[in-house]
């Protein structure tokens, strides 16, 4: 088709009145529209609120709900300084405020298809056009909801737009819902609620906490971490009600607007419709509070070392290069030695220092089957990483740069393949610069170091059940004493090394019962 058919095709199938079956388009249609936590009368209404900040309070006057009325009201009130920057985010939060509230204004909005939408005036030409030009702000963030809407995601950026949900997962305390019925009677079930930005209740068994009662829509409220101001005497947490027909109530109290954010406390009991059953929430902040107090601890400790290099700034060159001809290596057996490793790099460089973080009562071992290894240059480092994917002793090896972050929890967030102890795995913060510093200048030694990553090496002491015996019989001969484990391996001669363990084991234990019974005959 030509473009001259194409544009002419457009200009016919557009809609550029916002008038009749598509009058839910414009502006100053009457509708439930919320802006800072204030509900307006019509999106134009929050609108001028956005632009005339002062005139908030008299746009709510009950005398102001037309909208000539609210013009009048901001004559002579002055424009918020920074206007120009933000009217578009401001527009595009009332218009996705206006569409969720409204579930038969967004099916409007959807059943326009893929038409252009134009909003054709006699002056505005920021918001729409005149005489066919224009920017058209109004239509094209019209057809970004409408587009978000086809994809189902129009939610989802309701949520991160108009509620401002909590990216940060440190800022997500932990809050439990304590299930019990009204009356008392009945076990209590504990919802625990962790590790997402927001949480539905409902019936839908998708959800993150099932309710079955006939009053309880299949969606009916949300529990979210938010940063809006409203939410942060509870620390972030909220609940809103998703406009269900039965309503949801806090300390017997119904909230009063659906898709309105409502402080969520510890203590307060939470009820859905007219079910029996309560909610009594629970949030515990002390998690989110030791984990930024880790934080600043971690924080102090670099700001510690950037002032100890501006003040050596020799020694800091000295260190830098050091760090710079540190090799990582993981995925090693938990028996290798610093011989095995010289052996592995003799062709790379000449190797100054092995160092393998862990426990040092069990010797110059891979406890943890991780190593850093130290050459004489930072070109001897870097031909060492080329045997990373090698083969060594039965294992995949994984040798990189010690100054470079592990893929995927290289943040101490504890996340990721190096965290979980897989293969290769540098767990914690063993990826950050100030570990590394750390464990070059020995302090691991002092007790700075990673929980260990191979099996239990030493089983807990089981407690003796208590013998209970008559006052003339003679106490039973005490079993002999087990020696500890042996290294667990992954090798055939650890292995067989076990199984003689286990025959042992087993020799010993039948020995003793048999002692055990031949004191029993002799005492009776």
């Amino acid at each position: 088709m030509p473009m001259e058919a194409m544009e002419a095709k457009k200009k016919f199938t557009r809609i550029d009145a916002f008038e009749g079956i598509y009058e839910c388009f414009a502006l100053d249609i009457a509708c439930q529209v919320l802006y800072n936590g204030v509900m307006h009368y019509s999106a134009k209404h929050a609108l001028l609120a956005a632009q005339y900040p002062d005139a908030t309070d008299h746009l709510q006057a009950p005398g102001s709900a037309e909208v000539s009325a609210a013009l009048k009201l901001v004559e002579g009130e002055a424009e918020a300084k920074t206007w120009p920057q933000i009217r578009l985010k401001a527009m595009e939060k009332i218009l996705r405020d206006k569409f969720q509230r409204c579930e038969e204004y967004r099916k409007k909005l959807k059943d326009t298809g893929d038409r252009d939408l134009v909003w054709e005036n006699e002056e505005d030409t920021f918001w729409g056009a005149t005489k066919g030009r224009g920017q058209n702000h109004l239509g094209r963030i019209l057809m970004d909801v409408r587009k978000s809407i086809h994809e189902e995601t129009d939610f989802h950026s309701w949520l991160f737009l108009c509620c401002e949900l909590e990216s940060d997962s440190v800022r997500w305390p932990p809050v439990e819902l304590v299930e019990s019925k009204d009356d008392g009677s009945g076990d209590t079930q504990v919802h625990r609620l962790t590790g997402k930005e927001y949480y539905k209740l409902g019936k839908l068994p998708s959800n993150s906490v099932a309710a079955l009662h006939p009053s309880i829509s299949r969606e009916h409220a949300l529990i979210l971490h938010s940063k809006l101001e409203v939410a942060r005497p509870t620390g972030g947490v909220a609940i809103m009600d998703l406009g269900s027909k039965f309503g949801t109530h806090v300390d017997g109290r119904r909230l009063t607007n659906g898709f309105v954010l409502e402080p969520l406390k510890s203590g307060c009991k939470l009820k859905l419709g007219a079910s029996t059953r309560s909610y009594e929430v629970r949030v515990n902040l002390r998690s989110q509070i030791e984990e930024l107090e880790r934080q600043q601890r971690e924080l102090m400790r670099e700001v510690q070392s950037i002032d100890q290099d501006a003040a050596d700034p020799v020694q800091a060159a000295k260190r830098l290069a050091k760090e710079e001809a540190t090799c990582f290596v993981g995925g090693l057996e938990y028996d290798t030695e610093k011989a095995d490793l010289l052996g592995l790099f003799q062709d790379c460089g000449h190797v100054e220092e092995v160092r393998f973080p862990g426990q040092q009562e069990v010797g110059g071992k891979a406890v943890k089957g991780i190593a850093f290894v130290v050459f004489d240059s930072a070109m001897a480092a870097r031909r060492a990483c080329g045997l990373s994917g090698e083969m060594f002793k039965g294992r995949k090896l994984k040798v990189a740069p010690a100054t470079d972050r592990p893929k995927g929890g290289g943040k101490g967030d504890g996340k990721g393949k190096e965290a979980k102890g897989e293969e290769g795995g540098r767990g914690h913060d063993t990826g950050s610069r100030q570990f590394l510093r750390d464990m070059l200048d020995g302090k691991w030694e002092r007790g700075v170091a990673l929980p260990s990553l191979s099996p239990e090496r030493r089983e807990r002491p089981r407690r003796a059940s208590p013998v209970r015996r008559s006052p003339g019989r003679p106490s039973p001969r005490p079993s002999p004493r087990r020696s500890p484990p042996r290294d667990r391996s992954r090798s055939r001669s650890g292995r067989k090394d076990r199984k003689k363990t286990e025959r042992r084991r087993k020799k010993r234990k039948k020995s003793s019962s048999d002692s055990d019974s031949s004191s029993d005959s002799g005492g009776v």
